[in-house]
C-alpha cells in the first residue's frame, strides 16, 4: 500500500541533494579537458600579496584572495618561499617577489 514515511523523506532527500550541489558549485572547478601544459594568460603583475601569517608550525599567504602555502600555485605563480613581508615564487620560468603594501596597514592608537 501507501507508505507515508517514504513520501515524507523524499522532499528532504531532494533538498539535501540540491544543497550539496549548490555548495559544491561554489568551489573552483578544474577543467578535465584542459591540456596539462596550459598556462594562465593572466599577468603576475595583477597578483597582490594581501596578508602573511607565519607561526611556529606553518606559513600561509593570501595572494589576490586565495590562501596558499609554500609549494602551491595561484594564477600561474608557484609559491616557493613565504617571508614575513614578501612571497618569493616562479612564474613562466622567472623568479618573482610579491611584497606587502605597508601603506595599507593601519594601526589603532
Amino acid at each position: 500500500m501507501f507508505n507515508s514515511h517514504k513520501m515524507m523523506s523524499t522532499p528532504r532527500l531532494m533538498m539535501a541533494l540540491i544543497f550539496v550541489m549548490i555548495c559544491s558549485g561554489a568551489a573552483a572547478l578544474n577543467d578535465p579537458t584542459r591540456p596539462s601544459a596550459y598556462r594562465s594568460t593572466e599577468s603576475v603583475q595583477s597578483l597582490q600579496l594581501e596578508s602573511v601569517l607565519i607561526s611556529g608550525t606553518r606559513k600561509i599567504a593570501v595572494i589576490s584572495g586565495k590562501v596558499v602555502t609554500e609549494g602551491e600555485s595561484v594564477k600561474g605563480f608557484a609559491v616557493v618561499k613565504i617571508n614575513k613581508d614578501s612571497v618569493e615564487g616562479q612564474s613562466r620560468g622567472k623568479i618573482v617577489t610579491l611584497t606587502l603594501d605597508h601603506a595599507e596597514i593601519r594601526r589603532k592608537n
